[in-house]
């Protein structure tokens, strides 16, 4: 797979580093995302795994494992293991009991080698599961919350030789609930009891963390009145019970104490109190070093990180750095852990852009790095380029998204936001190797082309020079308030903006640039549709447009069209719908109605047709349980290229070598399965030869009907909606 692109939950415990290694996994929308950074540096993704049927909300590994839980909208927890023959991860177990959505989970790896873990959930509960790495894991203990339900969750051993377990919660009173009690008993329950409850911040609680300092047991909390505490847990001789009625002396007090097992008494007492955010914290990580030298990271909705450094000598925590973005419209970090060291840190936004700094071999100075980047919502298109040098996404995360090869930069990234729009996007089709069109929820059908910025960056990135040309604006900006990209002429860019604001570049661009720098500018508008346009097809020649949209009427359809397809030749047009019939519209010297000629094909499939493609190099791939389009057509390099969007945020691409025939379909089929598609159906150069399990149509064009491939797919939407079909024809002095 050369490319897998997919932005992480909104949620603040959606991504985490498995400790000591150059692996992290992060959850995108149903699916849990294994990346690697290992390789070049560079970060790729090793693994899609797919198994929760709603939104992933938080992420935990296993300590000194290869296993990784997450925690899910649809009230389960599943475990994933890497298998050490084949390198796979697959799911070894799901943990069911809640009823509600998981938001936080923990693990503690005991002393006996089994591991302890913690999930909290929407449904007022924290329960404690019990497992070792290869075993089945069961249920411990179930803690109720009462009215309130915990928000994040820390575990670990108390300080001191003993084996007791310390949990932490946050909830949504505001308070840091604590829960002590010993290891497992001989019929593997728990017990931990409620020993505390802390009062301090004024707002819930959104991040946790524990570390060891010497004999003690620090606490991290962070919530959303910008503050941090820092809390000392240690042993005390004194046997002395603290009275919990009386909580408010309690809280005037310097120090608490509390009993676990009615003979280990330990104290607590806040130790410092960190101010430096302006916004919600809603992330916290420990660094790798232990006792004296240890770091705390921080990430705000303040748009930036900190890192907190304990000076001995002053026994005070300071601000060694301040991490961040500048300008754009995100909403700051939702998370954030450190990478494979101390010198590495990665953090996560509220619109899952993904941020990664690594430190300056002098130590002094952090240098933003490369890092995947994807939507983060629902992808419904994606297109090749005319020459197959890069892949076009829409999504309804308002943005087209711009993915190629990086020269020395080990894959695929993300180099350009052409359009950040404010409707949610539906289509694209190209029209040039420079210029595509987009439909959105609106009436209006816009045409962009690339700007001389992006043409310049791109071959110094990919190295593909594409020719230049005098009347090419240097760039594009929106107006405040508008949604049309206003092209940047020679003078504006000479006199108001700099040449790296506009998107000159070398490397593959960072977040900020992508989201404010990187835009293309409309060259145009083409109206004619009462309603919102649902999808646009080009022609080969690129200068037919085919548009569709709601509460219209296409002939042969009853519901919405979802899907067009221009021949080669433009002799056809091919329509599919959610009535999941096939529509061949002939191409007739009728001006008024070019395609009036129609053969329907009712009830093609048995469930909803999402695409339709007349190629001369076709793969296509049948899944019958998501909302997943896929398309691989042949360029001009003569690859095959495979992409599919789904409703995971996900948008994948892979281009495959053309070698003989008869070995290109064991080549595809052993690809694509790496995308966990099914059902592969591979056609040759000429379509002579076909071999799938998929219910299909062909259609021999020497009984003047085009050959074509439908594939089925499923849906969850059931508009009935009726389409009209607008076509549009390119002047050849330029315009739609």
């Amino acid at each position: 797979m050369e490319l897998c692109s997919a932005a992480c939950s909104a949620s603040t415990g959606a991504a985490r580093w498995q400790r000591g290694t150059s692996v992290y996994a992060y959850g995108a929308g149903r699916r849990l995302l294994i990346v690697d950074t290992q390789e070049a540096r560079e970060p790729r993704v090793v693994a899609a795994l797919l198994g929760h049927t709603d939104r992933i909300n938080c992420v935990a590994w296993l300590p000194n494992t290869d296993i990784v839980l997450s925690g899910a909208t649809d009230a389960t927890l599943r475990i994933w293991a890497k298998n050490p023959d084949t390198e796979l991860y697959g799911c070894i177990a799901v943990l069911e009991g809640h009823t509600r959505s998981v938001v936080a989970v923990t693990a503690l790896q005991l002393h006996d080698g089994s591991h302890l873990v913690a999930s909290a959930s929407a449904d007022h509960t924290v329960r404690l599961w019990h497992g070792a790495s290869s075993s089945s894991w069961a249920p411990v203990q179930t803690i109720e919350c009462g009215r309130h339900f915990a928000l994040c969750l820390a575990l670990d051993y108390l300080p001191g030789e003993t084996s007791a377990v310390i949990l932490a919660a946050g909830l949504s009173n505001a308070k840091l609930h604590l829960y002590a009690g010993a290891t497992p008993t001989a019929d593997n329950t728990f017990n931990l009891a409620e020993v505390d409850i802390v009062a301090g911040h004024d707002d819930w609680i959104r991040a946790l963390a524990f570390t060891r300092r010497g004999d003690e047991l620090l606490l991290a909390s962070g919530a959303q009145d910008s503050y941090i505490r820092l809390w000392s847990i240690a042993t005390t001789q004194s046997t002395m019970l603290v009275n919990q009625d009386d909580f408010n002396a309690l809280l005037e007090s310097s120090e608490r104490r509390f009993t676990v097992a009615e003979q280990l008494t330990f104290r607590l007492r806040l130790e410092a109190l960190l101010i430096g955010h302006d916004g919600q914290v809603y992330g916290l990580d420990w660094s790798y070093a232990s006792d004296e030298d240890i770091t705390l990271l921080s990430a705000s909705a303040d748009k930036t990180m900190m890192l907190w450094k304990y000076d001995k000598k002053a026994d005070v925590w300071l601000d060694e750095a301040r991490l961040g973005e500048v300008g754009g419209n995100t909403l700051g970090f939702f998370g954030c852990c450190f990478g494979a060291n101390d010198n590495e840190v990665l953090s996560h936004g509220y619109q899952g852009a993904f941020h990664f700094w690594r430190r300056s071999e002098t130590g002094k100075a952090w240098q933003p790095q490369t890092v995947l980047s994807g939507h983060f919502a629902a992808v419904r298109d994606v297109a090749w380029s005319p020459d197959g040098r890069f892949v076009l996404s829409v999504s309804e995360d308002q943005s087209v998204r711009l993915f190629a090869q990086a020269t020395g930069h080990a894959g695929w990234h993300e180099l350009a936001r052409p359009q950040v729009h404010g409707y949610n996007m539906r289509c694209l089709a190209f029209t040039g190797d420079l210029a595509f069109v987009s439909g959105a929820d609106e009436k209006v059908l816009r045409a962009f082309e690339a700007p001389a910025t992006f043409v310049s960056s791109f071959a110094n990135v990919n190295g593909h020079q594409y020719p230049e040309r005098a009347e090419r604006p240097f760039g594009a900006s929106v107006p405040a308030l508008g949604l049309s990209n206003k092209a940047i002429s020679s003078d504006e860019h000479n006199a108001t903006v700099q040449e790296e604001q506009l998107g000159y570049r070398a490397t593959p661009p960072l977040e900020e640039d992508l989201i404010q720098n990187t835009l293309w500018p409309e060259s145009a508008k083409l109206y004619g549709h009462g309603y919102e346009i649902l999808a646009v097809g080009a022609a080969r020649t690129q200068r037919v447009l085919a548009t569709t949209c709601k509460l219209g009427r296409l002939a042969g359809h009853t519901l919405s069209v979802v899907k067009l397809a221009f021949s080669h030749n433009e002799a056809y047009l091919a329509s599919v719908s959610r009535d999941r019939s096939i529509c061949l519209h002939r191409r007739t010297p009728d001006a008024e109605q070019p395609y009036g000629d129609t053969n329907v094909f009712p009830k093609a499939h048995d469930r909803i047709i999402w695409f339709v493609q007349i190629d001369q190099g076709l793969v296509g791939c049948r899944r019958p349980a998501d909302t997943c389009n896929c398309i691989a057509q042949a360029t001009q390099q003569r690859h095959l290229g495979c992409l599919s969007s789904t409703s995971d945020y996900l948008c994948c691409a892979m281009k495959l070598l053309k070698p003989h025939r008869a070995a290109r379909q064991t080549k595809a089929t052993h690809e694509v399965q790496q995308l966990n598609m099914i059902n592969m159906s591979i056609a040759g150069t000429h379509l002579d030869h076909l071999t799938s399990t998929n219910k299909r149509f062909m259609f021999d064009t020497a009984e003047a009907r085009p050959r074509a491939l439908s594939l089925s797919l499923s849906n969850s939407l059931s508009q009935t909606l009726s389409l009209s079909l607008k076509l549009f024809f390119q002047r050849t002095t330029g315009g739609w």
